[in-house]
């Protein structure tokens, strides 16, 4: 199959549904019967075997399903420099869970050591392993209006200790870490 020149006239989110061996997984490391290094091997694996699937599928550019990540978004965000999580209870249809945000709690810069960068060289790197060396992988990043609205905007937390006198100077930044991240 020929590798098409990007920017590609389909897409993909990249995100799936974690298959039972890496949910057991991920159990089994939140309760401590697993370590980080038996994670990361099992996410490997499952990740092989998406590629397979999406390869198979005629897809043009693989990703990790969002394998490695506990939020779609989050993982991300939480990443940069100038980003705060905290923990949240929130109720819904009865249910109260436990769910994390963000706000901006200093100048946003992008992290070097960021997770994602180790993340995609490992997806390459597994996608090569399995496809070929011309495999095109895709990580997939929230975007910056994420950032804007739920970090800034939206928050209390930011709009009690605000970061940018505007709008502006946080988009300016925006710009120059997702530029960097990209």
């Amino acid at each position: 199959m020929d590798k098409p020149a990007a920017p590609l006239r389909y897409d993909i989110v990249g995100s799936f549904l974690r298959p039972k061996a890496l949910k057991d997984a991920r159990a089994a490391r939140e309760a401590g019967t697993l370590m980080q290094e038996g994670l990361t091997a099992i996410e490997d694996e499952e990740i092989a075997h998406l590629i397979e699937r999406e390869h198979e599928a005629g897809l043009h550019a693989v990703t990790d399903g969002e394998f490695r990540r506990r939020w779609w978004h989050l993982d991300f965000i939480s990443g940069l420099k100038g980003i705060t999580v905290y923990d949240f209870e929130t109720a819904s249809f009865g249910v109260k869970k436990m769910m994390q945000s963000t706000y901006v709690s200093s100048p946003l810069s992008f992290d070097p050591n960021h997770k994602f960068l180790a993340d995609f060289r490992r997806t390459k790197a597994l996608a090569e392993k399995v496809i070929g060396p011309d495999a095109l992988v895709k990580q997939i990043i929230a975007g910056p209006n994420m950032i804007t609205l739920d970090s800034v905007v939206l928050s209390k937390q930011y709009a009690a200790n605000p970061v940018y006198a505007s709008l502006d100077e946080l988009r300016r930044d925006l710009g120059r870490v997702y530029q960097e991240a990209i």
